[in-house]
């Protein structure tokens, strides 16, 4: 996607082309830091834990494994993780492992801790010090994958949860896949694959798996009435598969996950077990040295209702956030500023203002 870039003498300006909700103020989200490797988003209603390679949730039931209403709420997630894959290569490859195989993630810390303090700032791209209430990033590549080797991907994954009342019952988890391989990536698919386990280690066997198939959510809930329900949405790129694997089948190879990921089947599992969940989305084309943008939310309500009213409340916070200019940010120079941002491809044009101290603004057109 190519970049704008405009300088202008200006000491206060005002780009228009998105619109912020007064809640998504960077800061907004305030969240614990859980130890040098992972953070906790627990700003709003759902608390889940994020690790340093992409991994989510808990293997035990510790602080942000998934809890809902609140930090001592029910537990729903035990694992999941992202994969990418494609078949580029004249033979499947995936990168980001099963999360139960012996070695850990297959992903690489490249940049950034998960934080929430405002601090670190050298270890963030420029872009984030932003409206949002953004509380975790991370960018990784996939040097340590084992079976097939590296595709040859960099993946950067943000992490924004609000505490606002109607926007409180989601993590939204917006990616950027950079392909920097030495070839063009006509067939990549990009994986969501999640053990939820409602109710707990100790109760996931009465799980079900349902899927609403009008905003593409697969979803999982149990057999107790008062446990909630939880799920997950792609919110930006067409969803392609939606399944429950069976935990017999826990996809270990390459050639499993890209067999799970690509199949197109909808599944639904009405049999209480430990079922697991599998959402993708492709495919896509990605050339070399570009990048993808998915968004993606994982979401939580106390009954189905509540749960799809927050899976559209999620969505649209999303395009609230991301329709109009993506990654902008501004530097001060001497007599200037500089401008940098990354325009929607849905825009033709946007307009900036310019104004010195206390004199009325004057647009500046940028094409």
């Amino acid at each position: 996607m190519r970049w704008a870039k405009i300088t202008i003498a200006v000491a206060t300006f005002v780009i228009v082309a998105t619109c912020w909700a007064a809640d998504a103020k960077y800061g907004d989200a305030a969240s614990c830091v859980d130890g040098a490797s992972n953070n906790v988003h627990d700003a709003g209603l759902y608390h889940m834990k994020l690790w340093d390679k992409l991994w989510v949730g808990s293997r035990n039931s510790e602080h942000g494994s998934g809890n809902y209403p609140g930090e001592t709420g029910v537990a729903t997630l035990y694992i999941g993780i992202p994969w990418v894959g494609t078949d580029a290569f004249g033979a499947p490859r995936v990168s980001g492992n099963s999360p139960y195989a012996a070695g850990g993630a297959e992903w690489y810390k490249l940049m950034g801790i998960l934080w929430s303090d405002g601090s670190n700032w050298n270890e963030r791209p420029p872009y984030i010090n932003k409206w949002g209430a953004l509380n975790s990033y991370l960018m990784v590549d996939d040097r340590d994958a084992t079976e097939n080797g590296p595709i040859g991907l960099v993946v950067e994954q943000h992490g924004l949860q609000w505490k606002v009342a109607l926007n409180d019952d989601y993590v939204m988890l917006k990616y950027y896949v950079r392909n920097k391989s030495n070839r063009n990536l006509t067939n990549t698919f990009f994986c969501l694959y999640y053990d939820f386990d409602v109710g707990g280690s100790l109760s996931y066997i009465d799980d079900k798996v349902g899927v609403d198939y009008g905003r593409k959510m697969p979803y999982m809930y149990d057999e107790v009435a008062s446990h909630p329900y939880v799920g997950l949405r792609i919110l930006d790129g067409k969803p392609h598969t939606l399944g429950a694997p069976d935990i017999m089948e826990d996809p270990d190879t390459d050639l499993k996950k890209w067999q799970l990921m690509t199949s197109g089947k909808w599944i639904e599992r009405e049999t209480p077990y430990d079922w697991r969940v599998c959402l993708s989305s492709g495919p896509h084309a990605v050339a070399r040295n570009q990048t993808i943008q998915l968004g993606c939310a994982v979401i939580a309500g106390a009954n189905l209702s509540e749960l799809q009213a927050n899976a559209d409340a999620a969505y649209n916070k999303y395009w609230d956030i991301y329709l109009g200019v993506d990654k902008f940010w501004a530097r001060a120079m001497p007599g200037e500023v500089e401008l940098n941002w990354e325009p929607n491809s849905a825009y033709a044009g946007f307009n900036v203002y310019r104004a010195a101290a206390n004199e009325p603004a004057r647009e500046v057109k940028v094409n």
